[in-house]
């Protein structure tokens, strides 16, 4: 082993250490030859080679190296900082591709620690090396994926309670144990019960259906296809199935004729294993491809410690791949039992028990953290899948048998759990694409099918009856949302927009329901209260002919409790900073800080123009919160309130209605105009949300009793509205 000294002097036993490592092109210099001063051989630094290969591999400068020229590199806080010559002192946290853990070696028999954020355990390996080989033609290439599935099938009980309810997709692709044979696509009708694969890739040619890429592969049943037509993540799908031992694969292109999109769940909620190609963007990119996992040399005080990227032992690469914006493939996942995900790293394993990595022995459980509540889980989602092909299975075997499903609501815990999994489900979604509006309207048809079991009551262009506080209750994440004209949805339904969403319902505390079930004075005095609804709004775009017309735009009747936003902003300034208004519209960035919603001036001054013609149109509406109980602080210290409401826009008479950014559509304003209904009930429409905040540091009995008193203060008008 040869080291430089700078890198044979790097202590790794301070988490926040900054050390710099030296400019850009020493480390490349002394990645390819350092001379030895007392025998005068030329070597090379191995850390400094593993470096330079950690950045140039790294996506924020493999394919800019030239902005490498001329910066300081150093290793802060156990991450790759790159500096420029008069900012050395700006220190900053690299990306997740340039941070590192520290482990120790394979044989390593002690004890393991949290890493930075575990104070007791700190001085402690995070993990061990592990190899990874380097291709998965190799004979043990996929011997982590063969282990996964037998402690999966032997130990994960949730995993192996899948219960067949129907019988086999109409058709699979049978793979013969022999090479040279090649797979035949066949109709399964007559087969018994059997086990197969799935695959989940991109599509490679635009549709419409369910990614069928080929209608002529129709004509090839019970003959061989010819592999080599096929895109090369097909035939890696097949050599896979056969290395593990199985006969069977579902391949959506090959094999999906079905014209009910109810067969989809069944299709993949009983498969075997799904093998997800994360990282296939082209026909001619395959599952096995080669991998890299670099390990630094031995560094540290004893030389007995390695640095590996932290993103081994989570799943952020899961997370960027070019699959992850798929709606589709995001489905797949979402009902399939397990998936073995083929990442440009490694393998990575996902059940509902858990993840495991091919290059990590322990998982990083801090990744996320902070906003798991709202984002899919597999562990929570599972159960609903497996009730699913319960009742389904149920209503074959015996079709008169009807569960009672409102008993299942007197379990309020139960139904808040169901309530958190659809919320991180439609969130997730939001982040993904689908080639059309009708793939879309159907994906979110078949999750409407396995969540709602009428415990939410009936879906209202996505947002459930019941609890329609909660269901209201979302806001865009960072980026602007745009209109989304196909779907023709109401302005309160996020599927009235594209973009990506959050419902605040995750920001609460998991007991919300139950602190609000404990007080419905408040429930009565301020929550929205539904009266009615038009038709068109609980029908799933899904179950309608493909020649069938949109619905027409839907309508919520409320009774509600309205305030001016410009009253509220007022009444609530002076008593700044202990109660502060965040206000983000959907499609202005005008109220957004700088930093988070960067525009030019031009776009600022235009936007409170707009906004400024038509101030008093502007109200809150409130949805839910904890303003008015002890919401129970962890903090001792600290006393934490929220109240999340509805910024709505009022219609005007003649049907004027528009976004946030003031873009007016003429032919969708006359249309809600047109089917909105009573003209007696002032019509307002949904531009943005508004999170008002309490915040204060000395926690005493008088701040909790001027809450609720300050917050009944702003004069609430309490009405009924026609929302559109």
């Amino acid at each position: 082993m040869s080291l430089c000294p700078r890198c044979s002097a790097i202590d790794l036993t301070d988490p926040h250490a900054d050390i710099r490592l030296g400019s850009y092109e020493s480390l490349l210099e002394k990645s390819h030859r350092i001379i030895d001063p007392v025998t005068s051989s030329s070597t090379h630094c191995e850390a400094c080679l593993y470096f330079i290969t950690i950045l140039h591999h790294s996506s924020r400068y493999a394919h800019s190296r030239e902005e490498l020229k001329d910066k300081i590199v150093f290793l802060y806080m156990h991450g790759l900082d790159v500096r420029d010559v008069d900012r050395q002192e700006r220190k900053r946290w690299g990306g997740m591709d340039m941070r590192f853990d520290v482990c120790a070696g394979e044989d390593y028999e002690g004890g393991l620690g949290g890493g930075r954020f575990d104070k007791e355990e700190r001085g402690l390996p995070v993990d061990r090396v592990k190899n990874v080989p380097v291709s998965m033609d190799d004979e043990n290439g996929l011997d982590a994926v063969g282990k996964w599935m037998r402690d999966c099938g032997m130990h994960h009980q949730i995993c192996r309670a899948v219960r067949r309810a129907e019988g086999l997709p109409t058709r699979l692709v049978r793979i013969s144990s022999d090479f040279d044979v090649a797979p035949v696509l066949i109709e399964t009708s007559g087969l018994a019960s059997i086990d197969y694969f799935a695959l989940s890739t991109r599509s490679f040619v635009e549709t419409e259906g369910h990614r069928v890429e080929n209608l002529s592969i129709l004509e090839t049943t019970g003959k061989s296809l010819d592999t080599n037509s096929l895109p090369k993540v097909f035939t890696d799908a097949f050599a896979i199935t056969r290395r593990l031992g199985f006969e069977y694969i579902y391949i959506a292109a090959l094999c999906h004729v079905s014209d009910d999109p109810l067969d989809l769940i069944s299709i993949f909620a009983q498969t075997t294993l799904l093998l997800s190609a994360d990282n296939v963007l082209s026909p001619t990119d395959g599952l096995l491809q080669p991998r890299a996992v670099f390990h630094s040399p031995p560094l540290g005080i004893n030389k007995d410690r390695y640095l590996r990227l932290s993103c081994l032992r989570n799943h952020a690469d899961l997370d960027s791949s070019p699959l992850s914006k798929s709606g589709w493939a995001f489905m797949e996942r979402v009902l399939a039992p397990r998936i073995v995900h083929f990442t440009k790293r490694q393998l990575i394993w996902e059940c509902a028990d858990g993840w495991k990595f091919e290059a990590a022995n322990v998982e990083d459980t801090q990744y996320g953290r902070g906003m798991i509540r709202g984002t899919y889980q597999k562990n929570l989602t599972q159960p609903y899948i497996q009730e699913y092909l319960s009742r389904k299975a149920t209503s074959i075997s015996n079709p008169s048998t009807h569960e009672n499903n409102n008993t299942l609501t007197t379990n309020l815990s139960k139904y808040a759990q169901r309530l958190e999994v659809w919320c991180q489900i439609i969130d997730t979604i939001s982040h993904t694409t689908f080639p059309s509006q009708p793939d879309k309207s159907t994906a979110l048809s078949l999750i409407t099918q396995i969540m709602g079991n009428d415990t939410l009551g009936p879906s209202l262009s996505g947002i459930f009856a019941k609890n329609i506080a909660f269901g209201l209750a979302w806001s865009r994440v960072n980026t602007l949302l745009t209109p989304n004209r196909d779907a023709r949805a109401p302005s309160w339904s996020w599927e009235s927009v594209h973009g990506s969403i959050s419902h605040t319902y995750t920001s609460y505390p998991p007991s919300i329901l139950q602190i609000r079930s404990a007080h419905t004075s408040w429930i009565d005095k301020y929550t929205p209260q539904l009266f009615s609804h038009d038709d068109s709004s609980s029908r799933s775009l899904s179950s309608l002919p493909v020649s069938h017309p949109l619905p027409e735009y839907s309508s919520l009747i409320l009774e509600v409790s309205l305030s001016s936003v410009l009253h509220l902003c007022e009444y609530f300034q002076p008593e700044f900073p202990k109660y502060m208004i965040n206000l983000v519209l959907d499609q202005s960035p005008i109220f957004d800080c700088k930093c988070c919603g960067p525009r030019s001036d031009a776009v600022q001054e235009s936007g409170m123009q707009e906004f400024d013609k038509r101030k008093d149109h502007y109200f809150a509406m409130y949805l839910s919160g904890d303003m008015d109980v002890e919401s129970g602080d962890k903090d001792p210290w600290k006393v934490s309130r929220c109240a999340d409401m509805l910024v709505l826009r009022m219609v005007d008479e003649g049907g004027e209605v528009g976004r946030g950014d003031g873009d007016q559509d003429a032919s969708i304003a006359a249309q809600r105009e047109r089917f909105s209904g009573d003209a007696g009930t002032a019509k307002y429409e949904r531009v943005g949300l508004l999170r008002l905040s309490f915040t204060s540091y000395e926690k005493n009995s008088t701040d909790e009793a001027s809450i609720q008193e300050k917050f009944d203060g702003v004069g609430w008008e309490r009405k009924t509205i026609r929302l559109v």
